[in-house]
C-alpha cells in the first residue's frame, strides 16, 4: 500500500516553480521601470534631505546638500549618496541646499525626471520642511 502525500522531490519542484513565478511577477507588482525608479529616487532624496536637516539640528551647525545630476547622486555633508534609477536630477534655487542649526534652510527645489514622469521635491526656506509637490 502506498503512503499518501507528496514526496520531498515533488514539493521542492513545486516550490522552485513558485519562486520562479514570483521572481518574474514581482518587478511588475512593485512598479519597477521608470515609475518605480523615480519613486525610489524621490524617496532616497527626501530621506537624504531629512537626514541633513536632522544632522544640522542635532549638531548645531549648518549642513549642505549638493545635487550631482551627472553622477545621479547627492552629497550630504561631504558624503556621496547614489540615487536609484536611470532618470535625471535637476536642482533649482539655492544650490547647495543648506540646512541651518535653528531648523531653517536656504530653500530649494529638486526635480527628478525619468522618461515622461517627474517628481518635484521642495525644501521650504523658513522651516526647512521637505515635501513632495503635487
Amino acid at each position: 500500500m502506498r503512503a499518501r502525500g507528496f514526496s520531498l522531490v515533488e514539493m521542492l519542484v513545486v516550490l522552485a516553480l513558485l519562486g520562479f513565478a514570483a521572481a518574474l511577477a514581482s518587478p511588475r507588482a512593485v512598479g519597477f521601470g521608470a515609475a518605480g525608479d523615480l519613486a525610489g529616487a524621490a524617496a532616497q532624496l527626501r530621506d537624504g534631505l531629512r537626514a541633513a536637516r536632522a544632522l544640522a539640528l542635532t549638531e548645531g551647525r549648518d549642513v549642505a546638500v549638493a545635487i550631482d545630476p551627472g553622477g545621479r547622486a547627492l552629497w550630504v555633508d561631504g558624503r556621496r549618496q547614489a540615487l536609484a534609477g536611470n532618470g535625471r536630477v535637476a536642482a533649482s534655487g539655492a544650490t547647495p541646499i543648506v540646512f541651518h542649526a535653528i531648523g531653517g534652510s536656504s530653500g530649494g527645489r529638486v526635480l527628478l525626471r525619468a522618461a515622461e514622469r517627474r517628481r518635484e521635491i521642495l525644501v521650504e526656506p523658513v522651516t526647512g520642511r521637505i515635501r513632495e509637490a503635487g
